[in-house]
């Protein structure tokens, strides 16, 4: 990937549905929007990892990557969430259905 190249990919599926990636890029009209959603968030600071160990292979898992000037990583759960996932999941689907 190019290091100049901003890009948020989101997926969010569990056993009833099949892992889907959403891609979002400075393309898409409302990305200003979801980077800013970002800063909001301060997704800056999630931890890499959120699994919750009493249910770890039956639930809902999600993955997020973002590539923005300064700010690259990659997160993921299992059954566990950082405060303001929720709205970061509802404004993806919002933006893509």
């Amino acid at each position: 990937m190019d290091k100049s190249e901003q890009i948020v990919e989101f997926k969010s599926y569990n056993h009833f549905s099949p892992p889907e990636t959403v891609t979002f890029d400075e393309s898409h009209v409302k990305f200003p929007e979801l980077v800013e959603l970002i800063e909001t968030l301060d997704v800056r600071h999630w931890d890499e990892e959120y699994q919750n160990p009493r249910f770890l292979e039956d639930g809902r898992k999600w993955w997020l990557r973002i590539c923005l000037p300064g700010f690259q990583r990659s997160m993921h759960g299992i059954n566990a969430y950082p405060e303001g996932f929720d709205e970061l999941e509802a404004w993806v689907n919002a933006h893509t259905r």
